[in-house]
């Protein structure tokens, strides 16, 4: 045990996109404990939104972002697997 972590794990990709009445926003894919989330803040804000239903093409674009990754061997399958199955439920 290294200053009170257990073993935890934490990967997280960002990106900048734009909510459908053109706010840009940064997005944040976080994936922690084996599961991935997304969250946003609008451009020059302090807080993230936490809650948020993100739609598929977010989803779309964490998946073209781990496929990158993982040709670099800095995702695994399991993270691409576990996007595919969020991105077939939507």
């Amino acid at each position: 045990m290294i200053n009170g972590c257990v073993g935890t794990t934490r990967k997280q990709i960002n990106w900048r996109s734009q909510l459908k009445d053109g706010t840009l926003i940064d997005v944040r894919a976080v994936n922690f404990p084996q599961k991935w989330t997304l969250k946003y803040r609008p451009r020059g804000a302090e807080n993230w939104v936490y809650d948020w239903k993100a739609p598929q093409g977010e989803w779309e674009t964490l998946l073209d972002a781990l496929q990158r990754r993982y040709q670099r061997r800095q995702a695994t399958q399991h993270d691409i697997d576990e996007v595919r199955r969020v991105i077939s439920r939507l």
